[in-house]
């Protein structure tokens, strides 16, 4: 059975921040896939999930989605559950008197136009909200900061489907071979609900991946083999490094560039320049730059790149050697291996930067 620990208090509150777009009244909805339990920090149990069980989901990640237990957040791998329903927000409707559009996020801004209570306004994707106060539009059109406790929430729920593969031949009579994708819209008793020629069927869990087979990974772009006349700065690489090994632990934020808080750009852009190496901030802006290097001569301080979230380059870290490599992943900088499945089918190439 699988453990999974709170949060680092760092981690936590940040969390609280980058999810203030999204109000937890109405969370996400997944299945348990597996039994797993939620500890503090201190090693104490707060909460005991068994398979099939419901989760409330508040966020996820490429490998991981964060739950609320006790007012409090944590990390599960997504392995360990299966997201079935999305709440997409329709609507928010006005609920209390003298409420008011601000041209800021605070009560000292100057006054748009006033809300009737019973009003009907939407909210403003892609703006961040700010403390309590949220970014919406009227239905004439207008856009202000408006207090969120204001409002009450209309949401729909839509149904999500997960594309998984099969392992070995479980279901042939069915058409869905090894290696083939399939659609999982449900979990049942250890098994996957999943829809082919007009019907449902169950697969049990063992019988799929979510991970794609060989035959289907991401193959690297072609690359060069290092000019004979490029050497390679073994000095600065160490010194590199060393300076990365100082962060390992620390949690992952997505778009944090140090030094308590990192994500892969940010903590490779961080790194090199605390050693004079000025890299861009982005992964794909990284990519873009250095020279292309074969995976048989990587060294010490290359970047490799992998396709994780989005097509193209979209995570990055700092090789080692021996296969190894540093980076922000999950909740914290860790040291991950290039030749797991997760990264093995993920890998575009590598590129030396001095």
């Amino acid at each position: 059975m699988k453990e999974f620990k709170k949060l680092p208090i760092g981690m936590l509150l940040t969390f609280g921040l980058l999810t203030g777009t999204t109000v937890y009244a109405q969370a996400d909805v997944g299945v348990a896939t597996s039994d797993f339990a939620v500890k503090d920090k201190a090693g104490n149990v707060v909460m005991q999930y068994k398979m099939n069980q419901k989760v409330s989901i508040q966020k996820e990640t490429e490998t991981a989605y964060t739950i609320t237990v006790n007012d409090n957040n944590y990390q599960v791998e997504k392995n360990n559950i299966l997201k079935t329903i999305k709440q997409e927000e329709q609507s928010l409707r006005v609920n209390a008197d003298g409420a008011s559009l601000k041209n800021t996020p605070s009560l000292f801004g100057n006054t748009i136009e006033n809300l009737n209570k019973g009003e009907t306004v939407y909210r403003i994707k892609g703006m961040d909200a700010q403390g309590k106060w949220i970014k919406v539009r009227t239905t004439q059109g207008v856009e202000g900061w408006v207090y969120n406790p204001s409002f009450d929430e209309n949401y729909n729920e839509t149904p999500v489907s997960t594309k998984g593969y099969m392992l070995g031949s479980a279901e042939e009579g069915y058409g869905i071979l090894d290696g083939n994708e399939i659609e999982i819209d449900g979990f049942e008793n250890a098994t996957y609900k999943v829809k082919t020629q007009g019907k449902y069927i169950f697969i049990p869990k063992d019988f799929v991946s979510f991970t794609p087979p060989l035959n289907q990974m991401i193959h690297p772009q072609p690359v060069q083999t290092p000019p004979q006349n490029l050497t390679h700065n073994d000095a600065l690489a160490n010194r590199i490094l060393n300076e990365a090994y100082k962060h390992l632990g620390k949690p992952y934020v997505w778009g944090a560039t140090g030094p308590d808080t990192f994500d892969c750009s940010g903590l490779v852009q961080y790194v090199f320049a605390k050693e004079g190496v000025i890299v861009p901030r982005t992964t794909s802006e990284q990519f873009a730059l250095g020279i292309p290097i074969d995976t048989n001569h990587l060294q010490a301080g290359d970047l490799l790149f992998f396709q994780t979230y989005e097509p193209g380059a979209s995570h990055v870290g700092i090789y080692i050697k021996d296969n190894k490599f540093i980076n922000a992943v999950g909740e914290r900088v860790t040291i991950s291996d290039l030749q797991a499945p997760y990264f093995a089918t993920r890998y575009l190439g590598a590129k030396r930067m001095f």
